[in-house]
Protein backbone atom coordinates (compact mmCIF):
# COMPACT_ATOMS: atom_id res chain seq x y z
CA UNK A 1 0.00 0.00 0.00
CA UNK A 2 2.93 2.42 0.92
CA UNK A 3 5.60 1.83 -1.88
CA UNK A 4 4.64 3.52 -4.54
CA UNK A 5 5.92 6.36 -4.88
CA UNK A 6 3.57 10.09 -3.54
CA UNK A 7 1.41 6.96 -1.76
CA UNK A 8 0.86 9.67 1.50
CA UNK A 9 -0.74 12.44 -0.91
CA UNK A 10 -2.83 9.32 -2.52
CA UNK A 11 -4.27 8.53 0.90
CA UNK A 12 -4.62 11.60 1.79
CA UNK A 13 -7.20 12.28 -1.52
CA UNK A 14 -9.70 9.43 -0.48
CA UNK A 15 -12.11 9.40 2.55
CA UNK A 16 -10.05 10.08 5.78
CA UNK A 17 -12.06 7.54 8.30
CA UNK A 18 -8.73 6.63 9.87
CA UNK A 19 -5.14 7.65 10.66
CA UNK A 20 -4.06 4.04 11.10
CA UNK A 21 -2.18 2.85 7.62
CA UNK A 22 -1.24 -0.75 6.95
CA UNK A 23 2.24 -1.64 5.63
CA UNK A 24 0.72 -3.83 3.21
CA UNK A 25 -2.48 -5.80 3.05
CA UNK A 26 -2.59 -8.34 5.06
CA UNK A 27 0.14 -7.13 7.34
CA UNK A 28 0.07 -7.16 10.80
CA UNK A 29 2.14 -3.47 11.06
CA UNK A 30 0.80 -0.12 10.79
CA UNK A 31 1.54 3.40 11.22
CA UNK A 32 0.04 7.07 11.46
CA UNK A 33 1.37 10.11 10.14
CA UNK A 34 2.04 11.30 13.29
CA UNK A 35 4.61 8.29 13.93
CA UNK A 36 7.49 9.80 11.70
CA UNK A 37 8.76 13.21 11.05
CA UNK A 38 9.51 13.10 7.59
CA UNK A 39 5.63 11.67 7.40
CA UNK A 40 4.60 15.18 9.87
CA UNK A 41 6.84 17.36 7.09
CA UNK A 42 5.42 15.64 4.11
CA UNK A 43 1.60 16.04 5.24
CA UNK A 44 2.84 19.91 6.04
CA UNK A 45 3.98 20.63 2.60
CA UNK A 46 0.65 18.63 0.75
CA UNK A 47 -1.50 20.69 2.69
CA UNK A 48 0.22 23.78 1.77
CA UNK A 49 0.45 23.13 -1.68
CA UNK A 50 -3.75 21.44 -1.97
CA UNK A 51 -6.52 22.93 -0.79
CA UNK A 52 -9.07 20.64 -1.85
CA UNK A 53 -6.74 18.03 0.90
CA UNK A 54 -6.18 21.20 3.53
CA UNK A 55 -10.21 21.70 3.93
CA UNK A 56 -10.75 17.96 4.27
CA UNK A 57 -8.13 17.36 6.52
CA UNK A 58 -9.18 20.74 8.95
CA UNK A 59 -12.86 19.09 8.61
CA UNK A 60 -11.53 16.06 9.93
CA UNK A 61 -9.37 17.48 12.41
CA UNK A 62 -11.72 19.82 13.91
CA UNK A 63 -11.82 19.17 17.27
CA UNK A 64 -11.30 22.22 19.61
CA UNK A 65 -14.95 23.81 19.56
CA UNK A 66 -16.39 20.37 20.42
CA UNK A 67 -13.41 19.90 23.19
CA UNK A 68 -14.18 23.36 24.48
CA UNK A 69 -17.71 23.36 24.67
CA UNK A 70 -18.12 19.76 26.96
CA UNK A 71 -17.60 20.42 30.49
CA UNK A 72 -16.45 18.48 33.58
CA UNK A 73 -16.71 18.96 37.05
CA UNK A 74 -14.57 17.72 39.50
CA UNK A 75 -14.82 17.57 43.38
CA UNK A 76 -11.75 18.17 45.63
CA UNK A 77 -10.56 17.12 48.78
CA UNK A 78 -11.76 19.65 50.37
CA UNK A 79 -15.17 19.51 48.79
CA UNK A 80 -14.73 22.30 46.67
CA UNK A 81 -15.70 22.56 42.43
CA UNK A 82 -12.70 22.82 39.94
CA UNK A 83 -14.70 23.67 36.42
CA UNK A 84 -13.14 22.26 33.84
CA UNK A 85 -13.87 21.28 30.15
CA UNK A 86 -12.65 18.11 27.85
CA UNK A 87 -9.87 20.67 26.06
CA UNK A 88 -8.50 20.81 29.79
CA UNK A 89 -8.05 17.37 30.34
CA UNK A 90 -6.24 16.36 26.78
CA UNK A 91 -3.37 19.46 27.38
CA UNK A 92 -3.39 18.41 30.60
CA UNK A 93 -2.25 14.43 29.51
CA UNK A 94 -0.14 16.18 27.05
CA UNK A 95 1.63 17.42 29.27
CA UNK A 96 2.04 14.21 31.37
CA UNK A 97 3.29 12.25 28.30
CA UNK A 98 5.96 15.06 28.11
CA UNK A 99 6.61 14.61 31.93
CA UNK A 100 5.89 11.34 33.40
CA UNK A 101 5.98 12.30 37.19
CA UNK A 102 2.45 13.75 36.60
CA UNK A 103 0.84 10.08 36.38
CA UNK A 104 -0.42 9.69 39.46
CA UNK A 105 -2.66 12.79 38.46
CA UNK A 106 -3.96 10.96 35.91
CA UNK A 107 -4.19 7.07 36.80
CA UNK A 108 -5.63 8.34 40.50
CA UNK A 109 -9.37 8.00 40.81
CA UNK A 110 -11.50 11.65 41.35
CA UNK A 111 -15.15 12.34 41.89
CA UNK A 112 -16.13 13.55 38.20
CA UNK A 113 -19.47 14.80 36.99
CA UNK A 114 -20.38 15.20 33.37
CA UNK A 115 -23.72 16.67 34.34
CA UNK A 116 -23.36 19.85 36.55
CA UNK A 117 -21.40 20.86 39.57
CA UNK A 118 -24.52 19.63 41.84
CA UNK A 119 -23.53 16.17 40.41
CA UNK A 120 -24.11 13.31 40.45
CA UNK A 121 -20.62 12.43 41.02
CA UNK A 122 -18.63 9.13 40.26
CA UNK A 123 -15.19 8.17 41.25
CA UNK A 124 -13.02 7.43 37.77
CA UNK A 125 -9.32 8.09 36.79
CA UNK A 126 -9.02 11.54 34.32
CA UNK A 127 -7.66 9.24 31.42
CA UNK A 128 -11.25 7.52 31.61
CA UNK A 129 -12.61 10.94 30.21
CA UNK A 130 -9.85 10.47 26.83
CA UNK A 131 -11.37 9.01 23.85
CA UNK A 132 -8.72 7.15 21.84
CA UNK A 133 -9.61 8.35 18.39
CA UNK A 134 -10.23 11.62 19.57
CA UNK A 135 -7.15 11.82 21.44
CA UNK A 136 -5.27 10.85 18.44
CA UNK A 137 -6.80 14.10 15.99
CA UNK A 138 -5.11 16.36 18.98
CA UNK A 139 -2.22 15.13 19.13
CA UNK A 140 -1.96 15.10 15.44
CA UNK A 141 -3.20 18.42 15.55
CA UNK A 142 -0.70 19.56 18.25
CA UNK A 143 2.68 17.59 16.31
CA UNK A 144 1.33 19.15 12.47
CA UNK A 145 1.37 23.10 14.57
CA UNK A 146 4.60 22.00 16.09
CA UNK A 147 3.74 21.96 19.27
CA UNK A 148 4.60 18.74 20.13
CA UNK A 149 8.32 17.30 19.47
CA UNK A 150 7.56 14.87 16.63
CA UNK A 151 8.63 11.11 16.90
CA UNK A 152 11.82 9.82 14.56
CA UNK A 153 10.19 6.45 13.71
CA UNK A 154 7.42 3.55 15.29
CA UNK A 155 4.99 1.20 13.61
CA UNK A 156 2.73 -0.59 15.58
CA UNK A 157 1.82 -4.17 16.12
CA UNK A 158 0.43 -6.95 18.02
CA UNK A 159 2.60 -9.39 18.14
CA UNK A 160 2.41 -12.50 21.05
CA UNK A 161 6.58 -13.48 22.61
CA UNK A 162 7.43 -15.44 25.62
CA UNK A 163 9.37 -13.57 28.83
CA UNK A 164 11.07 -15.07 31.50
CA UNK A 165 11.87 -13.59 34.33
CA UNK A 166 12.90 -14.26 38.06
CA UNK A 167 16.08 -15.65 40.05
CA UNK A 168 16.55 -18.58 38.21
CA UNK A 169 14.96 -17.78 35.31
CA UNK A 170 11.54 -20.44 35.67
CA UNK A 171 9.21 -17.89 36.04
CA UNK A 172 7.47 -17.18 32.33
CA UNK A 173 4.52 -14.99 30.98
CA UNK A 174 3.03 -14.32 27.28
CA UNK A 175 3.32 -10.89 26.66
CA UNK A 176 2.77 -8.53 23.06
CA UNK A 177 4.76 -7.02 21.04
CA UNK A 178 3.50 -3.87 20.69
CA UNK A 179 5.65 -1.11 18.81
CA UNK A 180 9.18 -1.18 16.87
CA UNK A 181 10.50 1.81 17.15
CA UNK A 182 14.28 3.54 15.67
CA UNK A 183 15.40 2.89 19.04
CA UNK A 184 13.85 0.28 20.97
CA UNK A 185 10.52 -2.28 21.47
CA UNK A 186 7.79 -1.45 23.26
CA UNK A 187 5.75 -4.52 25.13
CA UNK A 188 2.56 -4.81 26.73
CA UNK A 189 0.94 -6.98 29.35
CA UNK A 190 -2.05 -7.54 31.63
CA UNK A 191 0.06 -10.24 33.81
CA UNK A 192 -0.24 -9.19 37.30
CA UNK A 193 2.27 -12.03 38.30
CA UNK A 194 4.86 -10.72 36.14
CA UNK A 195 4.54 -6.68 36.53
CA UNK A 196 5.09 -7.84 40.35
CA UNK A 197 7.38 -10.13 40.47
CA UNK A 198 9.85 -9.28 37.48
CA UNK A 199 12.04 -7.83 40.04
CA UNK A 200 12.58 -10.19 41.75
CA UNK A 201 15.60 -10.95 39.48
CA UNK A 202 18.30 -9.24 37.76
CA UNK A 203 17.58 -9.88 33.91
CA UNK A 204 14.35 -10.45 31.66
CA UNK A 205 14.59 -13.34 28.58
CA UNK A 206 12.38 -12.33 25.71
CA UNK A 207 11.63 -14.92 23.73
CA UNK A 208 11.47 -13.58 19.51
CA UNK A 209 12.61 -15.83 16.50
CA UNK A 210 13.20 -13.31 14.02
CA UNK A 211 13.65 -15.45 10.95
CA UNK A 212 10.30 -14.80 9.35
CA UNK A 213 10.18 -11.56 10.08
CA UNK A 214 13.50 -11.10 8.49
CA UNK A 215 12.06 -12.91 5.17
CA UNK A 216 8.96 -10.89 5.16
CA UNK A 217 11.41 -7.62 5.50
CA UNK A 218 13.72 -9.13 2.98
CA UNK A 219 10.18 -9.77 0.58
CA UNK A 220 9.44 -5.85 0.56
CA UNK A 221 6.89 -6.91 2.91
CA UNK A 222 4.87 -9.23 0.54
CA UNK A 223 5.63 -12.72 1.73
CA UNK A 224 3.42 -12.68 4.81
CA UNK A 225 4.09 -15.66 7.42
CA UNK A 226 0.72 -17.90 7.86
CA UNK A 227 -0.14 -16.39 11.88
CA UNK A 228 0.21 -12.64 11.17
CA UNK A 229 0.07 -11.93 15.11
CA UNK A 230 3.05 -15.13 15.27
CA UNK A 231 5.67 -13.86 13.35
CA UNK A 232 8.55 -13.98 16.17
CA UNK A 233 6.30 -16.44 18.35
CA UNK A 234 9.12 -19.66 19.28
CA UNK A 235 9.34 -22.11 22.56
CA UNK A 236 13.10 -22.51 21.31
CA UNK A 237 15.27 -21.51 24.74
CA UNK A 238 18.20 -20.79 22.29
CA UNK A 239 16.19 -17.74 20.40
CA UNK A 240 15.95 -14.80 22.85
CA UNK A 241 17.78 -11.43 23.86
CA UNK A 242 17.89 -10.62 27.71
CA UNK A 243 17.69 -7.35 29.10
CA UNK A 244 18.61 -6.19 33.08
CA UNK A 245 15.39 -5.26 35.01
CA UNK A 246 16.87 -2.09 36.05
CA UNK A 247 17.08 -1.11 32.76
CA UNK A 248 13.91 -1.34 31.68
CA UNK A 249 11.77 1.28 31.04
CA UNK A 250 8.37 0.57 33.27
CA UNK A 251 4.81 2.84 32.35
CA UNK A 252 1.16 2.49 33.08
CA UNK A 253 -0.53 1.66 29.51
CA UNK A 254 -2.81 4.43 28.39
CA UNK A 255 -6.16 1.99 29.73
CA UNK A 256 -4.73 0.41 32.29
CA UNK A 257 -7.88 1.39 34.34
CA UNK A 258 -9.67 -0.43 31.88
CA UNK A 259 -7.77 -3.66 30.83
CA UNK A 260 -5.05 -3.67 33.36
CA UNK A 261 -1.96 -2.90 30.35
CA UNK A 262 1.38 -2.39 31.66
CA UNK A 263 4.24 -0.97 28.88
CA UNK A 264 8.06 -2.49 29.02
CA UNK A 265 10.28 -0.65 26.61
CA UNK A 266 13.90 -2.10 25.82
CA UNK A 267 16.13 0.28 24.11
CA UNK A 268 18.65 -1.29 21.49
CA UNK A 269 21.55 -0.14 23.67
CA UNK A 270 20.33 -2.18 26.79
CA UNK A 271 19.85 -5.38 25.08
CA UNK A 272 22.82 -7.65 25.70
CA UNK A 273 22.32 -9.62 22.51
CA UNK A 274 23.83 -7.24 19.47
CA UNK A 275 22.59 -10.03 16.55
CA UNK A 276 19.14 -9.75 18.36
CA UNK A 277 18.74 -6.53 17.82
CA UNK A 278 20.03 -6.08 13.96
CA UNK A 279 16.67 -6.54 12.57
CA UNK A 280 14.90 -4.83 13.90
CA UNK A 281 17.37 -1.71 13.27
CA UNK A 282 17.17 -3.06 9.54
CA UNK A 283 13.53 -2.46 9.98
CA UNK A 284 13.60 0.82 10.71
CA UNK A 285 16.18 1.79 8.08
CA UNK A 286 14.44 0.34 5.42
CA UNK A 287 10.64 1.76 6.39
CA UNK A 288 12.83 5.47 6.50
CA UNK A 289 13.79 4.95 3.10
CA UNK A 290 10.10 4.35 2.16
CA UNK A 291 8.50 7.15 4.02
CA UNK A 292 11.10 9.55 2.11
CA UNK A 293 8.94 8.76 -1.00
CA UNK A 294 5.95 9.77 0.54
CA UNK A 295 5.65 12.95 -1.31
Amino acid sequence: MVKNEAWLKQLLEGELTSQSFKLDEGANFSFRISDNTRLLNTTREILKSDSSIAKKFDSYLKIDDQMSSTPIWMKLEDESILSLTLKDIYQSFIKYLKNSEAEDHFFNSYEVSFLGPLGPYQYISLVECINEDLLSKFLLNQLLKNKLPARALRVRTDQVVGVTFGKEQKLRSEIKLKQITDTGLLFQTDDDFLVNNMQSGQFLKFYLDTKNFEKFCQSNFEELPSKADQLFYTREENKYFSIEEAKLVKSLGFKSSVDNSYHLFCRYNHILEDQSVKPFKDFADQLKEIFKAAA
